[in-house]
């Protein structure tokens, strides 16, 4: 699910969700609502962060547990 690989990734490199907000200028309240799963981010917003993560976008929707884009 997106918003449990969301919430790993952010905290997996020790970031709040302000920092991630700041860095990305994408709204804590955005942040929270996709890793609650009550908000899904659009086609750019869903670029940015798998950019951010380096993660393919398949890895952010759970089709793909492979970690790393190609």
């Amino acid at each position: 699910m997106f918003a449990s690989r969301l919430k790993t990734l952010r905290k997996e490199r020790n970031f709040s969700r302000l920092e991630l907000s700041c860095l990305l200028s994408i709204s804590k309240n955005d942040i929270a609502m996709f890793e609650q799963g009550k908000k899904f981010p659009d086609e750019t917003t869903l670029n940015t962060l798998a950019g951010f993560f380096c993660v393919s976008i398949e890895y952010l929707l759970n089709q793909k547990n492979i970690l790393k884009k190609n």
